[in-house]
Parts: C-alpha cells; structure tokens; sequence
C-alpha cells in the first residue's frame, strides 16, 4: 500500500490503487484495515478526506484504546498541520493510557508528548519529561539528545549546562549515525557558553559526518523536510567554521612559536595573545601563561593562570592546567584549597556534569596524597548520584549508592540502608522518587561529604510525601512543591541541574583505593564487582574497549576476594589473568601474584 502511495509505479498498470491494499488489509485485520483507509484518506490531499481519516483514528482511539498505532497516526495528524492544542490531547492521552505497552511505542509515546509540549512553550514540563523518562529508562540515549536538542532551542540560560552535560553523555552512547546532529547542537550549546573553540571542534566533525550523511543517501532520504534539516545544519556549522578560521588559526601559529621556543618570534606571539585574548578571554589567558613560561618568567605565567581562574568558563580550562602544574610541583596543599573553591563553581547549572566529575577526580588526587583514604572512598561513591539509573543486571551496589540521601547512608551502607525501603514496583511510587530525585539534585550528596562534618539529609519523597520538600543548595533556588502523584509533568519538579554520567571509572577507583591500603574492604568489593558488569557490557556493545582496565579491575577484585578471605576464588581469578598480564608486560602485578598465590600455597600446606 505504501508503494502504491508513493507515485514510484503506475497505478492499475504496475501496481493496484492504495484502496485496493487498503480493502484487503481490512478483510484480514478489521482496526490496521481502518489505520490503512485513514492513511489512504489523509494523503489524498482532499480536505473532506483529511476530515474522514481524522474521525476514523478518533474512533480507534476509543474502540480499541490500549493499541497505539491509532494514537501515533491521529498525533501526527495534528501536529503536521500545526494543531499543537490536539495533538498534545492526544499525547497525553496516549501517554497516561499506553504507559506500559511496548518500550518502541512507549519511546515514541513519550517523545511526541514532548514535542507537544514543546511547541505549546510548556518548556519546562517538557524538560521534566524528558528527565523523568531517561531517568526510568537509561537504555534510551535518544531521550538524552532530545533534551540537550530542545534545552538549547528554547534559549533557557539556566538550563545550558544540563543541555551541554546530556548531549556530550548522548555522543558516548548513542548509534555513529546521530554524531553529525549531536555535533550541531553541542556547537550550538557551546557558542551559547561562549566557548568558541569548543564550538569550532565540534562544527569540523559535524560537517564532515551530516556531508557523508548527504552524499550516501542523495535523493533517498524520502523525506525532503528531513533533508533540508540537515542541509541547514551542515550550512549553519560551515559558517560558524568559517567565522571562528582566522582565530583559530592564530591559535595554532601562536602554539607553534611556543613550540619551538623561536625567541626571534616572541614579539609577534605577543600581539597574537593580544587578538587570541579578544577572541576568548580564558584562551587568551592560557596562552599568555605558556608563553611567559616558554620567556622564563615562571612567576608571571603562574600569576596569569591564577588570575584566570575568575574568569567564566563552562570547561574551566584555567583551573585543570594550573592542577596539572601542582600536582608535577607537589603542592597538594594549595591545590586542595583552590579545588574547594572550584567545586563550589561546579554546584551551578551552567557547568557541565563532565566537568563536575573532573573537579572532584583532583580533589580526590588531593586527598590520596595526605592519605586520606577513607573520605577519598566517600567521595567517589558519592558520584554514583549523577550516574544513569542501572538498566544492566547485577549492579545492586551502584544502585544502593544512587538511593543515597544523606552522608551517613553512604557511610553505613551495607549496615542501615535497605534499597527495598526507598523503591516499590509500584508505577506511581516509582514516578515519585525519580521525581524526588530531580528536585534534589544528584550533585548535593557530593557537598555534604565535602563541605561538612554534620549529617545533612536529602529528603526523599517517600519519606516525606506529605510535606513541602527543602530548598537544598545552590542547585535548586526555587521553592521546592509537594510530591505529586500525577505521572504528567507540571514543570514544577524540572531539575535545572540535571546531571547524567555514564563514566563509572569510580567503581574501579574505590576498588583499587580499598585493596591497596586494606580498608572498606567490602566497599572495594562490591564497587569493582560493578565496575566489571558495566566495563564488560560496554565491551560487547562497542562502546568500551579499554582491555587494560579489565586486566586491571580483574586483578584487584582477586586482590580484594583474597583480602576478605576467599583465597581460593582469588586463586583461579589470577591465574586467569596471568597470561594476559605478561601480555600487557604488566610485571608489578605479575609479581604480586606470585606473592599471594605463595602465600596461598603455604596456608593450604599448614593446613594439612
């Protein structure tokens, strides 16, 4: 029928009329009989047609209300001619009424709701949609590009950021060919930061890929708005390349000079630190700092970088150079304090979740050097709040570290805390804390590790379903409402720090922390174990491939097994390994198992 539809074959010559294919579909299935005829009605062009096809889908949605081919079709309907009011009508219908009907349909449910939404400007319920539903379904990368796409299309300073930190997540997960559209929005979130350089990468990659796009399917794509889409997308990124070249350039003959150390040069290098400086300030700054450096004048670079840290950056490039000069010159000290401070810039939404992970990965570089283990261990489960909702099996660890609320639950989190008791199978009682959840942002729990010795208390909804919810950081300045139990979005429990994180290189840090100094063993445990089911499924879906890490993660879980007595499993784990270590010419781990496996042999010995 939709061959017939297309005008690709004569009709009655090659190919029956659609009617006919309509009249057989029909005979064999009465309601995808009537989807053809309204199909078949609403591309006639006739406007009586339209107005036939229109009352057909009505009277599907009513007569057979749980399938939702009708919703879609009737959905599409109003929002292609422009009837936003309906179509979110029938959305939202669609969406209360079909919440557990196949996850396809549910995907595509969810996000014509959205998109309703959206051109109604009920942005902000949009965007708690959009965050409720990656919350609950994390497989769904889609839901991630969708809110980055539509934070930024709205212009809502407050929620560039969150839109920054999703669509950079999304780039990691999501299928090769949307790259070339997330590319385009993240050059457009960062040209809004006023992070041109940024903006300047990602408008190169995306020319290239959405031009590949274009030229493999030509005419083919079938869908001309489509088309024209991602012409005006490779044309808008051509002239943001086009408009940021001479600066860019710049940049690179200024990195050459300094390269070099051509001192004949330096005069000009000045005067391109001076354009470059015009261009972006926090760039402008790190290259007068490697160039008073190249000169000899330490005292001055280091001046410029600590002057630049006042300077507003969504990348806070300033402050991960000067961490990288005292981390090489020891002064853990001075950086710890600096990286308080820092983290305290993180709390705002206008700064990405990737940078808020990388500030606290220094500051816990800080802490392993005054040997401060156990809070280095704190802080990293503390992470697991801007992870996504586990959706791999057997990460009950990860998952218990997510339902954390206060600082005490991640201290005694194998003695108090009891997931069962914070999360029921219940659908509405599952709405309700993943709400809860975005109105007390994930990156409060961090903070009260930090910044405190006292036991603040992030109030969970299930706790506190009958009152008014705390007012908590700066991440959340608007008054906080009471739990709703409707599942439709209202706009009022949207989170505008919204933060997702697939990285779970911490899991693997608590292990290694634990095993090497022999505390929080089963901490260590558990987060490694994690750490393995998650490397191990990114391994098969192609996203990880980092095999080092697995060797790694493998022998400091055997490291942490032996540790808590199970010698025998840690025994075979080793041998396991052995043969890829020598591989990976890793020798300190290749020794140490010969040490405990020694060790191992002597005990089984001195048993007999």
């Amino acid at each position: 029928m939709n061959l017939s539809l297309s005008d690709l074959l004569i009709i009655n010559e090659e190919i029956e009329s659609p009617h006919h294919y309509a009249a057989k579909i029909k005979n064999i299935d009465r309601y995808y009989g009537y989807l053809s005829w309204a199909e078949v009605l609403m591309r006639s062009g006739n406007t009586l047609s339209k107005e036939k096809a229109e009352d057909i889908l009505k009277e599907l949605t009513i007569e057979f209300q749980s399938r939702p081919e009708a919703y879609i079709k009737l959905w599409y309907f109003y929002y292609s001619t422009k009837d936003f009011i309906s179509s979110l009508s029938v959305a939202e219908t669609a969406f209360l009424k079909l919440a557990e009907s196949s996850a396809e349909y549910s995907v595509i449910i969810n996000l014509n709701y959205a998109r309703s939404l959206f051109k109604l400007e009920k942005y902000r319920s949009c965007f708690e949609l959009l965050q409720m539903m990656y919350t609950q379904n994390s497989q769904y990368s889609v839901y991630l590009y969708h809110y980055g796409r539509m934070c930024l299309k709205s212009k809502d300073s407050v929620f560039l950021g969150s839109a920054i930190g999703a669509l950079e997540e999304c780039l990691k997960i999501c299928n090769f060919y949307r790259h070339g559209s997330v590319y385009y929005w993240l050059m457009i979130g960062y040209m809004t930061g006023g992070d041109k350089v940024q903006a300047y990468k990602y408008a190169k990659a995306g020319i290239g890929l959405l031009t590949n796009t274009i030229e493999k399917h030509g005419l083919s794509f079938g869908d001309k708005n489509y088309e024209q889409k991602v012409v005006h997308k490779i044309n808008e990124m051509k002239n943001v390349a086009k408009d940021l070249h001479m600066d860019i350039l710049n940049m690179e003959i200024l990195d050459k000079i300094i390269e070099n150390k051509d001192q004949g040069k330096y005069e000009e290098a000045k005067l391109h630190c001076k354009n470059i400086s015009k261009f972006d300030k926090v760039e402008g700054a790190i290259f007068n700092y490697k160039l008073l450096l190249a000169m000899g004048n330490i005292d001055g670079a280091m001046g410029v970088l600590y002057k630049s840290l006042s300077l507003k950056s969504l990348q806070m490039k300033s402050f991960f150079m000067l961490a990288d000069v005292l981390v090489k010159t020891q002064r853990h000290g001075e950086l710890e304090k600096i990286c308080k401070d820092m983290m305290k810039r993180c709390k705002s939404p206008m700064i990405p979740v990737q940078v808020w992970i990388k500030t606290h990965m220094v500051y816990i570089k800080c802490l392993l050097y005054r040997k401060a283990y156990e809070k280095a261990i704190l802080v990293l489960k503390s992470l697991a709040q801007v992870q996504p909702s586990p959706f791999i099996p057997d990460l009950e660890y990860t998952r218990n570290l997510q339902f954390a609320t206060s600082k005490d639950h991640l201290v005694n989190l194998f003695e108090n805390y009891k997931r069962d008791s914070l999360l029921g199978d219940g659908d509405i009682q599952n709405t309700i804390f993943c709400r809860a959840k975005l109105l007390c942002s994930r990156r409060n729990l961090s903070s009260m590790v930090i910044e405190s010795d006292s036991d603040g208390e992030i109030i969970s909804a299930l706790e506190e379903i009958n009152e008014n919810y705390l007012n908590i950081g700066s991440r959340a300045p608007e008054p906080l409402p009471k739990a709703r139990l409707s599942k439709t979005p209202g706009g009022d429990a949207v989170n505008t720090g919204f933060s997702v994180s697939i990285s779970y290189k911490f899991l693997y840090k608590i292990g290694k922390i634990a095993a090497m100094n022999k505390i929080c063993i089963e901490d260590g445990y558990c987060a490694m174990h994690d750490f393995l089911n998650i490397h191990h499924y990114w391994m098969r879906e192609g996203i990880e491939s980092d095999e080092i890490m697995q060797v790694k993660g493998s022998y400091w879980l055997a490291v942490l097994l032996f540790l808590k007595g199970d010698m025998e499993q840690a025994v075979h784990i080793f041998k396991d390994i052995m043969s890829m270590l020598f591989q990976l010419n890793m020798q300190k781990m290749s020794q140490q198992i010969l040490v405990y496996m020694k060790e191992y042999e002597n005990i089984v010995s001195g048993g007999v």
